[in-house]
């Protein structure tokens, strides 16, 4: 397959460089919206490679957008196949990359270019969009890119993260943060407590009644959250507290459902405190829905790399956590699987993952993703067919 042989040449080239950089990334680990280096480097390359590159695009600073329009493509004044790889690069607090996200930039990165390389090379009408996505630990750069319209005209969407197995399927959630404070007011802890009004006690019921809460949910639900500021000394009754909170569920339509109970039990601590209560909310997360068609698509490719998927019955039902890839698999036919680094024993958000993401096998295991990747993207821009069905299965599921 001549598509096969381009993308694996374009990778191969790119390698050595790409290594780099995903070490640059992994050893100067950066926060959500504080990606400056790790975006710098990703646009610097992409524009080394002939995109047209937008550091600090839809009013974030560390978002990248670059774009290659092929040959074929250029003045044709149609819709052309639009195919956008998504990077991310944040990194957690306090432990750096334990989540891979520098494995996830470059794959990304080496899989558009590969799939530029290859389109170039046939003659191809098509678009690519490299985008990297910054906060995905936390607000979700992404949500940001959808409001601002990038996907208006992007037909596939695709990334896919590190891991502990091969895996298509697997429950990433939808979730909702919030932070939670209440207002008392203060008074001596020991000459006049009467006369305060005591924030402490609100949040204290207020996670109390969140935990009774968890026995009337779905299995499948999750509500966790701390206490971040509980009072300023034990002599001072608090007139302040702060806690944060995330809700997640299966699907997004359950999560505003259950978003209402728990802002019931916030309600109820304030008003038996006599507190008041302000919560904030930060853009919501919605669960992944994967198109099939791609799912199985780079299901095939990645096999032929030797790649070995688990038992799909059982991937399907493995908890994941959220992202917000997941509000782009709502307004775009996009997949988000999971492929193996070889963490055994131990699992993403740990000190053994972010060892392991710095590694130069778990950049190998991103290298072959890479390739696979682009397969899956080439499929969509090869044959018409395939897209149509990809456009309307997204569109059967999405009637709403």
């Amino acid at each position: 397959m001549a598509e096969r042989a381009s993308v694996e040449n374009s990778v191969r080239a790119h390698r050595a460089a790409l290594h780099a950089l995903s070490s640059e990334i992994h050893a100067n680990p950066e926060v959500s919206w504080t990606e400056h280096k790790a975006s710098a480097l990703v646009a610097q390359y992409m524009r080394e490679q002939g995109f047209t590159v937008q550091h600090g695009a839809f009013d974030m600073p560390t978002a990248v957008y670059s774009e290659f329009v092929c040959g074929a493509a250029a003045g044709a004044g149609e819709h052309v196949p639009t195919i956008a790889f998504l990077a991310e690069y944040d990194a957690l607090p306090g432990i750096g990359h334990a989540c891979g996200h520098n494995l996830i930039a470059v794959s990304s990165m080496a899989a558009a270019i590969a799939f530029r390389d290859a389109v170039q090379e046939r003659g191809i009408a098509a678009r690519v969009l490299m985008l990297g996505t910054p906060a995905e630990e936390t607000d979700g750069g992404k949500i940001n890119m959808i409001d601002h319209g990038v996907f208006k005209n992007v037909d596939v969407a695709l990334m896919a993260h590190p891991g502990t197995q091969n895996a298509i399927y697997g429950k990433w959630l939808a979730m909702l943060s919030l932070t939670v404070e209440f207002y008392g007011k203060p008074a001596h802890a020991s000459a006049n407590p009467w006369d305060g009004v005591n924030a402490l006690d609100a949040a204290v019921m207020a996670y109390t009644s969140v935990s009774n809460l968890r026995q009337q949910t779905l299995p499948s639900s999750r509500i966790h959250g701390i206490i971040k500021h509980g009072g300023e000394a034990p002599n001072i009754i608090p007139e302040y507290t702060m806690l944060n909170y995330y809700i997640r569920t299966e699907r997004i339509e359950d999560l505003l459902v259950l978003k209402g109970k728990v802002i019931k039990c916030f309600e109820g601590a304030a008003s038996a405190t006599g507190c008041t209560v302000k919560v904030t909310e930060e853009p919501t997360f919605a669960n992944v829905d994967a198109s099939e068609i791609l799912n199985g698509a780079y299901k095939k490719h990645m096999q032929s790399y030797g790649g070995v998927f688990g038992d799909d019955s059982v991937t399907r039902n493995e908890s994941r956590g959220s992202t917000d890839m997941g509000n782009v698999t709502q307004v775009v036919p996009a997949i988000h699987p999971v492929f193996d680094i070889g963490a055994r024993g131990f699992a993403y958000h740990t000190s053994e993952f972010e060892q392991l993401a710095g590694q130069p096998s778990a950049f190998d295991c991103a290298m072959v993703n890479a390739q696979v990747l682009a397969l899956t993207g080439l499929d969509c821009v090869t044959d018409p067919a395939h897209l149509a069905q990809i456009k309307q299965e997204f569109a059967a599921a999405h009637k709403h």
